[in-house]
């Protein structure tokens, strides 16, 4: 099995401050990717989204030092337990009456298995072959005022888009003492490439630009420029947010 991985994080054009982090750890057998948005309008999301990924890099980091691996469901476990300990540090860090969060998207790869751990609206994209072709499909579901059941339920679409709370985070890293993430799981199946993004990057990037790039990474060209297309094409569009990537390649 190969194993790559390539990502970016900027500050974009008009924030003064990156509130988002990556981490990427790949050993050849396994892969740990994680994109951390930092709440935007509260206090300290790089505080938030930082103290995640340095706890990520400490698990990454003793994992490999270990001689025997846990199993595949034992370090899902394990980073789910990263996850909550960093809710609790972030939490205690901060005064009772500030609110600091981070979304989380966090993929795990190992032993030609693959899980997915996600909160907030932080995405992750699946780009693979299948017998009707390519295919590209969100696995994680952003967690929005408007994917609610009860607002689908209570308003109609045009109420929906119209609504001042259209597009607000329901779930954050921090935000709450307790909290659950979404997980999905699934079995490597052929050549794929994961891409996991803030929402700086998803809102300014089309649809189209992001498969092309992920299609590209899935013929065996060149990551980090394919990666650097749909950089590019988020600063043609204004980059107003902090914007972070990564893609992982797996064949």
């Amino acid at each position: 099995m190969i194993l790559n991985t390539c990502s970016f994080c900027d500050i974009g054009l008009e924030r003064e401050v990156n509130q988002d982090n990556v981490f990427c750890g790949a050993d050849g057998e396994s892969i740990l990717a994680a994109v951390a948005d930092g709440m935007g309008g509260h206090e300290h999301g790089e505080r938030a989204s930082g103290t995640i990924c340095e706890m990520l890099r400490s698990w990454w980091r003793a994992y490999r030092e270990t001689p025997v691996k846990p199993s595949f469901s034992e370090s899902l476990q394990e980073l789910e337990n990263v996850i909550q300990r960093s809710n609790a540090r972030i939490r205690a860090s901060m005064p009772d009456t500030a609110i600091c969060g981070s979304t989380l998207t966090l993929l795990w790869i190992a032993k030609e298995r693959w899980a997915l751990l996600s909160i907030g609206d932080s995405r992750c994209y699946l780009e693979s072959e299948t017998f009707l072709g390519k295919r590209l499909r969100q696995l994680s579901t952003d967690d929005v005022w408007e994917n609610q059941e009860e607002v689908k339920k209570g308003y109609t679409r045009t109420e929906i888009m119209r609504h001042p709370n259209y597009g607000s985070l329901t779930k954050a890293v921090g935000a709450e003492d307790v909290f659950s993430c979404e997980k999905k799981e699934g079995r490597l199946k052929g050549t794929s490439v994961f891409l996991l993004c803030s929402d700086g990057v998803y809102r300014y990037c089309s649809g189209k630009m992001l498969k092309q790039a992920l299609g590209d990474i899935l013929k065996g060209r060149n990551m980090k420029e394919c990666l650097e297309k749909i950089r590019q094409e988020t600063y043609r569009n204004g980059a107003p947010d902090n914007l972070s990537a990564a893609a992982v390649y797996v064949h």
